[in-house]
């Protein structure tokens, strides 16, 4: 929520709509998630300049996709997700990606390669799915340790959960001991962590 904590009206109308869109991909709810799609591309179609800068229409347009992307893995169009995918990875990498915190943007390059290692597993491309997989359990720390431990532990244990169904035990496991290492309390570098965990 606080990465959609933005001022101004617009702003705040199109975040609360992808949240939206998020929350009903995550349910599998494909025709609602459909609806609140297209509530947010027709939303950021009618933004002017003065309501939005095209910086941060940007990054709602990129957050937007990368839902997109999420209902289209679920619905198993593999070539049109990755497409999307691909986007948002390249305005992560643009100068206009700027207005997000770095840990946000973390965070939705770890969600961009649990979808691309589902992507690759789904048309066969197991090497490439594994060498995704290894990015996501090298990532960098975040500098919040709460979003940190949390939000990477839970993508981690996605990733076991994708690699267990897809019969990569090995790979499965790796993901499960580091997301068990990660919240093990006895392996925190602060008291305030150790507690948390």
């Amino acid at each position: 929520l606080r990465s959609l904590d933005i001022n101004g009206r617009t702003a705040s109308l199109i975040s609360a709509q992808v949240l939206g869109l998020r929350c009903f991909v995550q349910m599998e709810s494909r025709d609602e998630a459909r609806k609140w799609l297209g509530r947010v591309r027709s939303t950021l179609a009618r933004v002017t300049a003065d309501e939005l800068s095209p910086v941060m229409q940007e990054r709602l347009t990129a957050l937007s996709n990368l839902e997109s992307a999420a209902m289209m893995v679920q619905q198993g169009r593999w070539n049109h997700a990755w497409k999307n995918l691909t986007s948002v990875e390249r305005w992560l990498d643009g100068d206009d990606a700027s207005p997000g915190d770095a840990d946000e943007h973390a965070l939705l390059r770890q969600r961009i390669r649990l979808l691309k290692t589902e992507v690759c597993l789904r048309r066969g491309e197991t090497l490439q799915a594994l060498t995704i997989a290894d990015e996501i359990l090298t990532h960098d720390a975040m500098a919040d340790a709460v979003r940190d431990k949390g939000q990477h532990a839970r993508i981690w244990g996605a990733l076991a959960g994708l690699l267990d169904r897809s019969g990569e035990t090995q790979a499965s496991q790796k993901a499960l001991t580091v997301a068990k290492k990660a919240l093990d309390p006895n392996d925190q570098s602060s008291e305030a962590v150790r507690t948390l965990c």
